[in-house]
């Protein structure tokens, strides 16, 4: 499904080749090249953002889970949930060049491209960030320990921290990824089930989408502190930032909700046929 952003309505839907369980999506603003992931396939849908049409379908390693693109190096990273592994693509070629190896149950992964850093969040019994140089595709040891099921993580880039969700410590660990350490975990204010956090490096704010209390978490990012709650709709899972427009989107258990990040306050709700699980935006 695709967003106008200026309206905050259904633009069009983009038919898929394969049927299966499609769940992370990733975008590279720079060639355009959208990244669906078809997980009981175990593929990996290459489209084209200008004509919506499907230019590749590459196999990737069993059951992934997670996609996420280094947009200066044109590589995507994809997170085997079976084989504890991030599958490495060129994007140029649409052809798997590597596989590294990661902790348990990989899952949420994000990049910072000015580092050219991985981040993966592992799962039980892990509960930790394994970190990937993105130069060599080595897997970079120690692993970050967190709190229990990290999810799906954000970043802010220029400060280099790396914020991570803990689903079930209801908490948010930072990471600063010039030494590979937690700064701070931040618990007060946090709601149930952290599911996923979206940084505005504009506003230096970050957001925390609560999946067990339907709210989302604003925290200050220069004090590590929650400042404002909003009730957003039903299980909130993917968090989208537009720092352009200075809009947030929350993928709710029937459509997408709209913040104003200004007031704090939702303007809009996008209804959808499905649950949406994962989202990417082109600024």
């Amino acid at each position: 499904m695709v967003i106008d952003g200026e309206t905050d309505t259904v633009a069009d839907t983009i038919p898929l080749p394969s049927a299966g369980s499609v769940k992370g999506i990733a975008l590279n603003p720079v060639t355009k090249r959208i990244y669906a992931i078809n997980s009981g396939k175990h593929q990996l849908i290459v489209l084209d953002g200008s004509t919506k049409e499907a230019v590749a379908v590459v196999p990737v390693s069993p059951f992934p889970s997670l996609a996420a693109v280094n947009v200066k190096t044109n590589r995507v990273y994809i997170t085997s949930s079976l084989l504890n592994t991030v599958d490495v693509l060129d994007g140029e070629a649409n052809q798997l060049i590597d596989s590294v190896g990661v902790g348990n149950i990989p899952a949420g992964i994000v990049i910072n491209a000015d580092t050219n850093r991985i981040y993966v969040a592992n799962g039980s019994p892990d509960h930790d960030i394994s970190v990937i140089d993105g130069y060599t595709h080595t897997r970079l040891f120690p692993d970050i320990p967190v709190g229990h099921e990290p999810g799906l993580a954000g970043i802010h880039e220029d400060a280099n921290l790396i914020y991570v969700p803990n689903f079930l410590s209801d908490s948010l660990s930072v990471i600063y990824g010039g030494t590979n350490t937690v700064l701070k975990t931040i618990t007060e204010g946090i709601g149930k089930n952290p599911y996923a956090a979206g940084v505005d490096t504009f506003a230096n704010l970050v957001y925390v989408s609560n999946s067990g209390s339907d709210t989302v978490s604003v925290i200050d990012a220069s004090k590590h502190k929650v400042i404002e709650t909003i009730p957003v709709g039903s299980c909130p899972k993917a968090v989208a930032v537009h720092t352009k427009t200075n809009r947030i989107y929350v993928a709710v258990s029937n459509g997408i909700t709209v913040i104003d990040g200004e007031t704090f306050e939702v303007t809009n709700k996008i209804d959808t046929d499905a649950s949406p699980s994962g989202m990417a935006l082109h600024e």
